[in-house]
């Protein structure tokens, strides 16, 4: 009798187990944690080499390594007094904007322009598509740089 008790108790813990982890599978599904969690890294290993202001413009020059995922965009955002906004930005070297590079050791270099505003902060953001088997049109977005009216004091 104790032998077929002991079978039964183990059968409904291993079926509460087995109900409790299929739920929390659907909730990381559902909520898109994995996308996060192991979403593909377009780039890694930013070390800005400098930020300095000219005739108006932060120019920014920066190492990275690009991995395989293909740029949508490159945008310049200024943030002043709490509010944010676009900024025009160009590529010093022969890219076009939004050009692809190969995958490895690269260096970007832009100049933003400040528009006559005193801005907190600069940041250069990015968007990436980097498809995946489960869905093809996946898109990371990341912030690639910033730059804060500190660092003008302090460099």
């Amino acid at each position: 009798m104790a032998i077929i008790v002991r079978f039964l108790l183990r059968d409904w813990l291993m079926l509460w187990v087995g109900t409790i982890l299929l739920v929390f599978a659907i909730l990381f599904a559902e909520l898109h944690l994995a996308d996060e969690l192991f979403a593909p890294d377009p780039y890694n290993n930013v070390e800005v080499r400098s930020w300095v202001i000219e005739n108006g413009e932060l120019l920014m020059v920066a190492n990275f390594i690009k991995n395989t995922c293909d740029p949508v965009a490159l945008r310049a955002i200024g943030s002043a007094g709490g509010e944010t906004s676009p900024l025009p930005w160009r590529d010093l070297d022969i890219w076009e904007q939004n050009d692809d590079r190969q995958a490895g050791v690269q260096t970007l270099r832009i100049g933003i322009d400040l528009v006559g505003v005193n801005w907190d902060w600069v940041e250069i953001r990015t968007t990436h598509a980097c498809p995946v088997i489960e869905n093809p049109r996946f898109k990371v977005d990341k912030v690639f740089a910033r730059w804060t009216r500190q660092e003008s004091r302090n460099g």
